[in-house]
């Protein structure tokens, strides 16, 4: 166990790929199972950068390394050589991993991520044999693409390839592997795609998917009551995630804490211990962690209770989405939104909703000011809001619209026979 009275790790060398540091002695490089400390260099480090990953860099005996393991501390990386992250002794270890603090490092990384994701991806495949027994007898299969895991892309080919059914598939986010451009051509082998926005259409088509499968039905939500409830919080539902531009709100809180304007936001949703140790990080950095707020994993109706409870709710994302359930969700609770002019937002947020421009922090502080300052128009955002959710997002609506598409392709084969 570590008890050195060092604040941080001092850096010896940084580029934008790699960092060197002094690792005092006694400190271990990270955790294992026979460590019974809570300081790890790793962990600092992280934690000290504000990186979302820092991998130990090992090539050989570390001792052969001046200055970066202190008393010639040598440990392996735990996946090499069957050290499983226990400290090593033997001098002829040889082992290389060369990670990361950025996404674009080295081939050598690429190529062993691709050697990593092999079994996961064959796993996939057969995961989509499976849902293709399970589907005998059945009319119409129905796919929702929504990760890269058991419901990514990959399940999904066994069902177009090798299945007769009709098959519609819900094509909620992208997967990683569909990078490989040609297989948004499969797509043109099941009788309906459905997304959720114009911008998730326009970009299938673009990819080569035939205009005429695609089906446009939007998020739907569960209507709740609204409980009267008195509102005085700035929310932000979800995880503390970069894409969703947790950032941007911290830069915004900062400016507006040099203005004297001191305000909380407060976190609701399911994140993790390192999720949350990262931004309070961040925030401390900007001077503004006296301004969040955790208030971690919330029940479906103490969800809404919390959206009712929000002056606003901020959904200020860096990068593209088709459709959202949190903007769907503050709709239906009354709840204006302040939210980023990307992707589908606007589609299902138009008239009840602040857009901004992605990473603008200046903007965003300015736009929270001025909503502090005039009631009126949250109120009126709010209701416009409501009204839109219930005429365009109710799982009625939803449900009316997804069986009028299945009921066209049951009569369509039932002509054809």
């Amino acid at each position: 166990m570590y008890h050195g009275a060092v604040s941080e790790l001092p850096i010896l060398y940084r580029d934008p790929h790699y960092v060197a540091v002094y690792k005092p002695a006694g400190l271990l490089v990270h955790r294992t199972r026979i460590a019974d400390g809570n300081r790890f260099a790793m962990q600092w480090l992280r934690d000290q950068l504000g990186c979302c990953r820092v991998v130990a860099c090992h090539h050989g005996h570390l001792s052969a390394v001046d200055g970066l393991a202190a008393e010639g501390d040598a440990l392996c990386p735990g996946t090499a050589d069957g050290c499983a992250g226990r400290s090593c002794a033997r001098p002829s270890c040889s082992f290389l991993n060369c990670p990361y603090l950025t996404a674009s490092s080295s081939r050598l990384k690429r190529l062993n991520l691709l050697i990593d994701r092999i079994p996961q991806r064959l796993l996939n495949l057969f995961r989509g044999l499976i849902y293709l027994r399970a589907c005998n007898g059945y009319d119409i299969i129905h796919f929702h693409q929504s990760s890269s895991y058991a419901f990514g892309f990959l399940p999904l080919i066994p069902l177009i390839l090798l299945s007769s059914r009709k098959k519609i598939v819900t094509v909620h986010s992208i997967d990683t592997i569909q990078k490989i451009n040609f297989l948004y051509k499969l797509y043109n082998r099941v009788d309906k795609v459905i997304v959720h926005s114009e911008s998730m259409k326009k970009y299938l088509i673009n990819k080569g998917v035939s205009r005429s499968r695609i089906v446009k039905v939007f998020h739907g939500v569960d209507i709740p009551n609204l409980f009267g409830l008195k509102r005085t919080k700035i929310t932000f539902m979800g995880a503390p995630e970069e894409r969703k531009g947790i950032l941007t709100i911290l830069d915004a809180l900062s400016i507006l804490k040099r203005k004297n304007i001191n305000i909380q936001v407060y976190i609701y949703g399911f994140y993790s211990d390192y999720e949350r140790r990262k931004m309070e990080f961040q925030a401390t950095s900007r001077n503004v962690d006296d301004c969040l707020v955790w208030g971690g994993r919330l029940s479906e109706n103490d969800f809404d209770k919390k959206l009712q409870e929000s002056l606003f709710t901020l959904a200020v994302y860096n990068v593209a989405t088709s459709g959202s359930n949190l903007v769907t969700r503050a709709m239906a609770n009354a709840t204006p939104v302040i939210a980023s002019d990307i992707g589908g937002l606007r589609e299902y947020l138009d008239g009840s909703a602040i857009f901004l421009a992605p990473r603008d922090p200046e903007a965003l502080a300015e736009t929270i000011e001025s909503m502090l300052k005039n009631p009126e128009l949250l109120e009126e955002l709010g209701l416009k809001g409501r009204k839109r959710a219930l005429s365009f997002f109710s799982r009625e609506e939803i449900a009316k619209r997804t069986a009028s598409i299945y009921r066209s392709l049951i009569s369509g084969d039932r002509q054809s026979h």
